[in-house]
């Protein structure tokens, strides 16, 4: 299994902070997009007490977004970080988060905390049907798992990924999922439903598009709000 490239921005040289964020681009993106968009400057310039890994998908195809293989070389570099940092958070944008996502549904209990940057909320028809039949919960009452595809891994990402983030919000937030939304994004209709999962106070939504510009401000309100949290004590 081929590794994925990675870019490590460090907070205090020669030491691990106490938290890490691996951070996953969207389509057509790097690490060193994040980099250019400002993701790493705006924990610096706060001072944050967290480690950063930005990840190369490595992606040939879209569709290697959602047939399983990223989220298995993403769990052989979330496994040892588990080990390694007092918390450990996943994030993505647009199509990093939903592979996000889809890592959380596959591989329940391994971070500790997830942010959702404008995450692709997956294929139209699939939010389609979830909006038909009620929402989250409703759907995933309707659409249980085959758990023989599920102990051979071929249960669909995208399915898996909402079917665990319904019975996830339904069981009272087993893991803590941040999501952060701009109003006209062109997917906002799925992210709606994304949203309905989720307490309110963890949902932030702001003007604008499926654009930098957006993200940038998404960004720095979490950072913004979560900054008595990456702060560090050591």
């Amino acid at each position: 299994m081929t590794a994925l490239r990675v870019l490590t921005d460090i907070a205090r040289p020669g030491r691990r902070a106490p938290a890490l964020m691996v951070l996953l681009p969207g389509a057509l993106q790097t690490p060193e997009t994040l980099v250019e968009e400002g993701i790493v400057a705006a924990v610096r310039g706060r001072g944050l007490a967290l480690d950063l890994v930005l990840v190369d998908p490595g992606l040939q195809s879209i569709g290697e977004a959602t047939d399983g293989s990223v989220g298995a070389r993403l769990e052989a570099l979330l496994g040892p970080a588990r080990q390694d940092y007092r918390a450990t958070w996943l994030a993505g944008v647009s199509l990093g988060g939903f592979m996000a996502l889809a890592h959380a549904a596959r591989y329940p209990a391994r971070v500790d905390g997830m942010f959702l940057l404008a995450p692709y909320p997956g294929n139209r028809l699939l939010t389609g049907a979830i909006e038909a039949a009620g929402g989250p919960a409703a759907w995933a009452e309707t659409h249980a798992v085959n758990n023989s595809d599920a102990a051979a891994g071929q249960a669909d990402d995208e399915e898996n990924a909402w079917r665990w983030l319904a019975q996830n919000g339904r069981a009272g937030g087993l893991l803590e999922i941040h999501l952060a939304l701009a109003s006209e994004d062109r997917f906002a209709a799925g992210q709606r439903l994304m949203a309905g999962t989720l307490p309110p106070e963890r949902v932030d939504w702001v003007a604008g598009g499926h654009d930098w510009p957006s993200w940038r401000r998404l960004w720095n309100n979490f950072l913004d709000r979560n900054d008595a949290r990456f702060r560090g004590d050591d």
